[in-house]
C-alpha cells in the first residue's frame, strides 16, 4: 500500500467557496493523518509479521547515525524558507 496524494490546481482551490475550500482542506489533513497514524503502520506491521513468517532475517536499523549525518543538509533547507522548515518537521516526526 502506498500513501495517496491529494493534488489540486491553486486555480481550481481559488475557485472554490470557503465553505467548499475549508471542507476539503481538513478533509486532507484528516486523510493525511489516518493514513500516518492508522493505515500505513498497520500495512507496515502486516508486511513485518509477513516476513518474519516467511523466515525472512530482518535487520531493525538504528536511525540515529542516519539522522545525525543528514542534519547539516536538513538545517540548509529549512533556512530557505517557512515550507520547507516545516515538511522537514513533519518528516522528522516520523
Amino acid at each position: 500500500m502506498v500513501p495517496d496524494v491529494l493534488i489540486i490546481s491553486t486555480d481550481v482551490l481559488n475557485k472554490l467557496g470557503d465553505k467548499e475550500r475549508t471542507a476539503l482542506l481538513k478533509a486532507a489533513d484528516e486523510s493525511m493523518m489516518q493514513m500516518k497514524d492508522v493505515i500505513w503502520p498497520a500495512a507496515e506491521k502486516e508486511a513485518y509479521d509477513k516476513m518474519k513468517g516467511m523466515n525472512a532475517t530482518v535487520v531493525d536499523v538504528d536511525k540515529s547515525a542516519f539522522k545525525e549525518r543528514v542534519k547539516p543538509l536538513y538545517d540548509e533547507f529549512k533556512a530557505k524558507d517557512a515550507q520547507s522548515a516545516k515538511n522537514l518537521e513533519l518528516v522528522e516526526s516520523m
